[in-house]
């Protein structure tokens, strides 16, 4: 059975129980899900397919439907969670490594996410150690994002539209956006345009961006003159993100601005909504009128009269509510805790102790030290990040010594777990143990027990597996040892190079003349074909460890002058090679 690889998009032939291996196109590690039939192979390509295309919500829903045949299958799980977040694997040309970029970024960590955990809860072994490592990845990628979104201004308006069309040619939807963008620039608000916005960022740099306003943004403007357009992959990623932040914060209006199309047309979820047409003679005013509307509602409140408590201004009005959710946490009323939260920062937006009290509500906290039984998950929440954000500095103390006490429960639990992976002499678990403990960094006695497993366990299980490498003489052969370095490179740096050596000798220039081979149709003879493999690896012409082979090669352009076509020799020649090591 052939499978799509979830990276790079490659072949990968697999067999029936099988979890883990290795593309040979791009190097990277790749985790198998349970295949028992062609059918099945056929909606995960499919699915790993939209998700490279950047179409997350379709790939969501075939993996769903798989879900939805097999609960336990590990690996529907874990591209769930890829297809949730946006997570699309780009190839750094300078690397070669392929890193994952999020698209869709959330202020719930990706480490939380059902999908995820399902994932682990139904994976075990090396595939589990990897969805670990790659999840790790995903989230520092999530964090260094959130760093950079939470230093935007809010804005008041986004614009969501299709920039060019099919032939790279700009839209008359963008000149559309751009002239009502300048219109409520006129008018003093403060909107996201991505053609103006985003003109002095990179490329790679926009999701922080356009996180930042999408949940700023009290109103979502959707430009659109054809259906395909609002249906455009990244003009849709947009739209219903914010369609989902609306379903937490009523206070977000989106609405649809058509021209030269059926308002019926538009895809069912924006059609539903009050919607305007751009043909209208005053449509611009009314527009901005009625963004006047919402975003005057929204800034309305009783200011009332300031005084000073903690050292922050707040109105007379938000002491008494303060009092009030701090009884209503006490007696696990939740929901009117958060209901008067709200009321709070209604009236003062940059309220610390109200954005703490969010926090305990979503975490069912009644006080605040029951909030380091949650662990470091909620330093990552967005109503913690703003707590701190805002705290004065008694608040940012007692803050900074909550999240002590939660880093030394946390070490206290990560120790526990690392004593007993320890008591097996399983090679993972040793290494998951070692690394653990690594992490502690002097914690206890991390430190002799980490020693005690290298010199046990790690090490010598290290140099069977060199001797093993050293021996080796065929990719098949190195293939053998490469779970036992996977393993290994969790808490042994010297594993990590030898994973990288076995990847150099397993890829590169042999997946671009694998490539070569699959397209043989294409050249008319041997000359063709070798002039193609110069052209796309230089290399094994100028290199001395490929001085023969290329040789053979150059020896078949004159042999097919005298006796005619010897592609198939050639082909059959590149075949064998890419076999040696």
């Amino acid at each position: 059975m052939i499978l799509k690889c979830k990276m790079c998009g490659g072949d990968i032939e697999i067999t029936e129980n099988k979890t883990i291996g290795l593309c040979l196109y791009c190097g990277c590690p790749m985790t198998f899900p349970k295949l028992d039939d062609d059918q099945k192979v056929a909606m995960f390509n499919r699915g790993n397919q939209y998700r490279r295309m950047g179409d997350f919500d379709r790939a969501l829903s075939v993996y769903e439907k798989i879900i939805q045949e097999d609960n336990t299958d590990a690996e529907a799980h874990w591209c769930c969670a890829l297809s949730r977040y946006g997570i699309e694997y780009v190839e750094d040309l300078s690397t070669y490594d392929w890193i994952p970029t999020c698209h869709r970024l959330s202020f719930d960590s990706f480490n939380n996410d059902i999908d995820y955990l399902a994932a682990l809860e139904y994976s075990d072994g090396i595939t589990k150690k990897q969805y670990l490592k790659d999840a790790t990845r995903i989230v520092d990628i999530q964090r260094g994002i959130l760093k950079t979104s939470q230093n935007e201004e809010p804005f008041d308006v986004f614009i969501c539209y299709k920039e060019t069309d099919a032939s790279g040619e700009r839209t008359v939807d963008s000149v559309l956006a751009q002239d009502i963008y300048y219109q409520l620039i006129d008018k003093g608000y403060r909107v996201f345009f991505s053609r103006v916005t985003l003109e002095d960022k990179i490329g790679t740099e926009f999701e922080p961006y356009i996180f930042a306003a999408l949940n700023s943004a009290k109103v979502m403007l959707v430009i659109g003159t054809k259906k395909e357009y609002l249906d455009a992959v990244w003009v849709k990623n947009e739209w219903s993100r914010y369609l989902a932040l609306m379903r937490k914060d009523r206070e977000k209006v989106l609405l649809p601005c058509y021209k030269d199309m059926d308002p019926y047309d538009m895809p069912e979820a924006l059609s539903i909504l009050q919607s305007y047409d751009m043909t209208k003679i005053g449509f611009v005013q009314d527009l901005i009128r009625g963004i006047g509307k919402i975003c005057n509602h929204r800034d309305k409140g009783d200011k009332g009269e300031n005084i000073i408590v903690d050292g922050t201004m707040q109105s007379k009005s938000v002491e008494p509510l303060m009092k009030r959710i701090l009884l209503f946490l006490e007696d696990s009323d939740f929901e009117r805790a958060d209901e008067y939260c709200e009321n709070v920062l209604n009236s003062d937006p940059e309220n610390s102790k109200a954005y703490l009290y969010k926090v305990m509500v979503s975490e069912k906290a009644r006080r605040e030290e029951e909030l380091v039984r949650s662990g470091k998950r909620i330093l990552n929440d967005s109503n913690f990040v703003k707590a701190l954000r805002f705290a004065n500095q008694e608040e940012k103390k007692r803050l900074e010594k909550l999240i002590g006490d939660i880093e030394a429960s946390e070490n206290d639990r990560a120790y526990s777990y690392a004593c007993e992976l320890s008591k097996s002499n399983d090679l993972e678990k040793a290494c998951e143990a070692c690394h653990v403990f690594i992490e502690l960094d002097g914690f206890k006695d991390s430190a002799q027990r980490k020693d005690l497993l290298e010199k046990d366990i790690v090490m010598p299980q290290f140099e069977q597996a060199k001797a093993v490498y050293c021996n080796a003489g065929t990719v098949s052969e190195l293939m053998k040892v490469l779970p036992t370095f996977q393993a290994l490179s969790v808490c042994l740096p010297d594993a990590k190079l030898y994973l990288d050596k076995i990847t150099e000798k397993t890829t590169n220039w042999r997946g671009v003349i694998r490539k070569l081979l699959e397209r043989e149709n294409e050249f008319k003879n041997a000359k063709e074909l070798i002039d193609q493999i110069k052209a796309e690896c230089p290399d094994i012409f100028e290199s001395e460890e490929h001085k023969e082979f290329a040789k053979e090669l150059d020896n078949y352009v004159y042999v097919e002058k005298l006796y005619g076509n010897a592609k198939n020799t050639v082909v059959t020649l590149c075949g064998r090679y890419c076999a040696k090591i």
